[in-house]
């Protein structure tokens, strides 16, 4: 429960502490006091959105500060896992800045939005006056129906596996729409890459090595013809330079005494000689390494052909980069069949997951349908406490054998409503009356925090459109409801303030030009004024508090 309420600087709030007890806390005052602010400033602590918008004065922050007496074994838990600490009494802060930054604590440790939300599940439940619009919701129908059917884990676990079929079918979807053009790439690239394969691409300088060996080849006769023609006339024509070479040296070789420039001659010759004999052996052995090949000079040539071929297909200069490209088409060939073998891997996760998800919806339908039998007996004897004694509720329950929906699972459901006796249930939202869609919600509540952890529970005008005799049956209920809960309840019926166990009495006054609002815990005789003054306004007389007193002792 909820023990302290600390508020600075948050709506017409300038500072004040409010400190609740357990039971029953009803809060009156006048319009525009602020009564909602002070549940506002709750919601804060649950996570919910903060605007700089509501502080009172722009220039300084906000603090919002609950202090809570509660010792649930999960809480304790949730907090050792999220970093907390477990200390009691558990402390909440929020902090609003004037730049519209927001902070957020939980046992004076940092703590995020998300956090504060899941806190919010052991904290308090505050239901607003204008939440009874929801009743004919789908989402508060069901919400409602799972609760009380026990699946507060299933429902929410359901609901993610449901996303989860819903995004991998989404999935499968996109990749289906694109696999015709996946599979012509595929067909391409796979082309491209076996055509490269085949070619036996292995060095990056073949190119130019087969070049050098087709020019051989095209020039192999005349190169044949040249060596011949050199070994020939070195050695073997009728005027062989070697043999006029010869016969010089011997000329000379009678004269290369006589000076050293003529042995320098004579030496020269004398090499010269030497070295064109093994030029003719060279020629002469050459000649037969020269053979023309019309086999070898087509293969190579074929070969030179389909490279450059390949190089102008790919739009590449050089081996080199050729290579770079088939080993990029094959890491893109297995990336692509990849994508295949995906979408036949999602079709199975698919098909498992909807397979879950019919057999865990058949659970969850058993267990709501069970549950209703239930759920008709309580609210039929609630109706009648708070005022709707012919009043007939019931909830149908249609199970489909497809899913409809996260929430929905395998079933369709309407709530059915009449106030009257002998006419016909119909759907809740075309029958209820405003107050009659407040006191439905009133007894949902009721039937709720009887299934739920939550130890407070706040209200916010839920005896909106009620009066009289049907205002005291409310009370009654808010009475027995808080027996098992603290309720915080905002009320501007005196019959329904008269029930509560502490009353919490707000107003306003002018302070500096602006106007402030202040909360007083009111005593027995502050509660006998304010509510004779509920029933009789501000004039109020001794036959108003006549009235207060015999309602504050029923």
């Amino acid at each position: 429960m909820i023990t302290r309420l600390y508020i600075r600087n948050y709506g017409i709030i300038k500072e004040h502490e409010i400190r609740f007890n357990k039971g029953l806390t009803v809060i009156t005052g006048e319009t525009g006091a602020g009564k909602s602010i002070v549940l506002g400033a709750m919601g804060l602590l649950l996570g919910e959105r903060a605007d700089v918008g509501s502080l009172f004065d722009a220039n300084e922050k906000c603090i919002v500060e609950g202090e809570y007496d509660m010792e649930a074994v999960e809480l304790q838990t949730w907090l050792a896992e999220e970093g907390f600490d477990t200390t009691l009494p558990l402390l909440v802060r929020r902090e609003i800045m004037p730049t519209g930054k927001s902070r957020a604590f939980i046992n004076d440790s940092p703590a995020g939005i998300q956090q504060l939300k899941a806190l919010s599940e052991w904290l308090m439940d505050i239901s607003g006056q204008h939440e009874s619009r929801e009743l004919h919701t789908t989402r508060f129908q069901l919400d409602f129906i799972d609760e009380m059917s026990g699946l507060r884990d299933a429902a929410p676990l359901f609901r993610e596996k449901y996303q989860q079929w819903q995004q991998l079918k989404g999935r499968l979807a996109a990749l289906r729409q694109s696999e015709a053009s996946r599979l012509q790439q595929l067909d391409l690239e796979r082309f491209l890459c076996d055509e490269l394969e085949q070619a036996g691409l292995k060095q990056a300088d073949e190119l130019g090595a087969l070049e050098q060996q087709l020019e051989v080849q095209e020039n192999a006769l005349q190169i044949r013809q040249t060596l011949e023609s050199v070994s020939f006339q070195l050695q073997e024509a009728e005027e062989a330079v070697i043999l006029k070479l010869q016969q010089l040296s011997a000329q000379m070789n009678g004269f290369k005494e006589l000076h050293p420039e003529l042995g320098r001659l004579y030496e020269g010759l004398h090499n010269s000689q030497i070295e064109l004999t093994e030029l003719s052996r060279d020629s002469q052995r050459l000649v037969g390494s020269f053979e023309a090949d019309p086999a070898l000079l087509s293969e190579i040539s074929n070969r030179v052909d389909l490279l450059n071929r390949l190089l102008s297909k790919h739009r590449v200069h050089d081996l080199g980069a050729l290579l770079e490209r088939w080993e990029a088409l094959s890491a893109s060939v297995a990336l692509l069949e990849k994508s295949g073998s995906e979408t036949e891997q999602l079709e199975k996760d698919i098909q498992a997951l909807e397979k879950w998800l019919l057999k865990t919806g058949k659970d969850i339908s058993d267990k709501r349908q069970q549950a209703l039998p239930g759920i008709h007996k309580q609210m039929q004897a609630l109706l009648p406490a708070v005022g709707l004694v012919h009043a007939q509720f019931k909830i149908e329950i249609e199970a489909h054998e497809q899913l409809i929906g996260p929430r929905q699972g395998l079933n369709s459901i309407r709530f059915l409503f009449t106030a009257n006796q002998g006419s016909p249930a119909m759907e809740l939202q075309k029958v209820a009356s405003g107050g009659e869609l407040s006191r439905i919600m009133l007894c949902l509540k009721s039937l709720l925090h009887g299934q739920v952890r939550l130890p407070s529970v706040v209200f916010d005008e839920i005896d909106t459109g009620i009066s009289g005799e049907t205002a005291l049956q409310v009370g009654k209920v808010l009475r027995s409801l808080a027996d098992k809960h603290q309720v915080i309840l905002i009320t501007h019926l005196p019959q329904i303030a008269a029930k509560g166990d502490m009353h919490l009495f707000i107003s306003k006054k002018n302070e500096d030009g602006r106007t402030v609002s202040r909360v007083d815990v009111l005593d027995n005789e502050g509660r006998e004024r304010a509510i004779a003054q509920m029933i009789a306004g501000d004039g109020a007389g001794e036959t108003a508090l006549r009235q207060a007193k015999e309602l504050l002792h029923k």
